[in-house]
């Protein structure tokens, strides 16, 4: 089979080629082969044109933005009374709830004879125009005196912290003297009903009743002597944690926003690369709704501005290269928004000091 097709071809071949037809006769058999081709290649082009094709299907048409009916709707939270003011466009970085509450604070604040010039520098500030009326002003509140045993208390307890040699001396002074005597107050339940924890312990002296007040001072104090005095130790790092053992009370008054700013330097000092430890303060302190001062700001600026240089190699290869680590790198961008958050709650705290000083 494959032999006949084969002469066929080459049949054609030779009836195709100008230089051969001369020399050939056109017999029957040779008339034959060119006609079967020729009405079969015919008749396979004829089916190759009744066979039908295959029509793609239209994809569906989605209407255009333009042709929905939503599209021409304007969403707004203002609902449009008669003869209301029309929206300004926002510029700020605070959402309209800070505003809102903004402009609470101003109400406020105004409404306590404030002077003009502090009141037009916060209005600039926050982007408002529309005066409000003042109320006649209301007496000022005079600051109380400290009390002088209160005082002397305080500064017989800071000298005698003042006088350890070594910080272990230290830390055993501020238990025996502060931390033990504020436990003592049994401001809450004992955590464990076990009888025999008394004995575990040594006989706590009497608290004095100045101690609640001088507590926030005199870690404060703590923190400033190992920090003046014995730099390189790490044991002001365990100064919130313990804290927080002595239970709630004890611990809300003794921590303070200034002892978190505190702990956060020690943090810094003692683990430079570790960011996530600063962060992690933030949080707590957000959480547990401590408030962000100006020394808060000017230590996350300070650290931004130490790893600013640490990206330009000014520290160094190694301190560059650290930077640059994933990990690092990740963190140093959370402490930028940190650091922006902050900002935004220390204008908050200001605003509600300007209040209290009305």
């Amino acid at each position: 089979m494959l032999h006949k097709r084969a002469s066929r071809r080459v049949f054609e071949n030779v009836l195709r080629s100008s230089t051969s037809l001369s020399f050939l006769y056109h017999t029957k058999s040779i008339r034959k082969v060119i006609c079967r081709s020729t009405f079969l290649r015919k008749y396979s082009e004829a089916k190759l044109l009744e066979k039908p094709t295959r029509e793609r299907r239209e994809r569906h048409q989605f209407p255009q933005p333009s042709q929905l009916r939503c599209s021409s709707r304007q969403w707004t939270d203002h609902v449009p009374f008669e003869g209301a003011v029309p929206l300004e466009t926002n510029t700020l970085s605070i959402t309209p709830g800070e505003r809102r509450r903004f402009e609470k604070l101003l109400q406020l604040q105004e409404s306590k004879n404030i002077p003009h010039d502090r009141i037009s520098t916060l209005r600039s500030t926050l982007g408002l125009q529309n005066p409000i009326e003042q109320t006649p002003p209301t007496p000022t509140i005079i600051p109380k005196t400290p009390d002088p045993h209160v005082q002397k208390e305080l500064e017989r307890i800071n000298s005698i912290l003042d006088g350890a040699k070594t910080d272990t001396q230290l830390w055993h002074l501020l238990h025996q003297h502060v931390l033990h005597p504020a436990r003592a107050l049994k401001l809450d339940p004992p955590t464990s009903p076990n009888p025999s924890l008394k004995e575990r312990h040594p006989k706590e002296p009497s608290p004095s009743p100045h101690l609640p007040t001088n507590l926030p001072h005199h870690l404060l104090h703590f923190t400033h002597l190992m920090q003046s005095n014995f730099p390189r130790s790490i044991l002001p790092l365990s100064l919130l944690p313990t804290l927080k053992t002595y239970g709630p009370s004890i611990f809300a008054l003794g921590a303070s926003t200034a002892l978190y700013n505190a702990h956060m330097a020690q943090l810094y000092a003692k683990h430079p690369y570790n960011l996530r430890l600063i962060i992690d303060v933030l949080v707590e302190m957000e959480r547990s709704v401590y408030e962000f001062d100006a020394e808060t700001v000017g230590l996350l600026d300070g650290v931004l501005r130490d790893f600013r240089g640490f990206r330009a190699g000014r520290e160094g290869p190694a301190a560059r290269v650290m930077v640059e680590m994933e990990g690092v790198g990740r963190d140093l961008r959370t402490l930028e928004r940190w650091t922006e958050r902050v900002r935004r709650r220390r204008l908050e705290g200001v605003l509600r000091e300007v209040g209290r000083e009305g």
